[in-house]
């Protein structure tokens, strides 16, 4: 759901019901699960009134800071007590956080996504 790029809720909105009254049509006897539903009928809604992205709402930017977390606190901390220990915890996580020594890092630039020409359908793509 997430792809860095700004969504065109109104051809997203259109093949949802499409695809949620075909998988209706076609699959009569089985309930659609609650995930699929709220995709395909409500993930306009959502992408519209969202006040971030959607990839910042997901919680792999959380699970991806569990490996930084281990290393600060195995190598960056006092081990004199459980206070000291998350207290330099806490700081180093709000270093790795600050947005200014944030920009400072060396970026390596992200591989260019390709997308298949359904998918363009439904994003809009900056202009060069």
């Amino acid at each position: 759901m997430a792809s860095g790029y700004e969504i065109n809720t109104d051809a997203f909105e259109t093949y949802g019901i499409q695809t949620a009254e075909l998988f209706v049509e076609l699959y009569p006897w089985y309930y659609m699960p609650t995930s699929v539903h709220t995709i395909l009928l409500h993930g306009a809604d959502v992408i519209r009134h969202a006040i971030l992205p959607i990839g910042q709402l997901s919680e792999e930017s959380q699970e991806s800071q569990n490996k930084h977390y281990k290393n600060y606190r195995e190598h960056h901390t006092r081990k004199i007590s459980r206070v000291k220990i998350n207290e330099d915890l806490i700081n180093m996580l709000l270093v790795s956080s600050d947005p200014l020594i944030s920009s400072m890092r060396n970026i390596q630039p992200k591989k260019l996504q390709t997308f298949s020409d359904d998918a363009k359908l439904f994003i809009i793509m900056p202009e060069d």
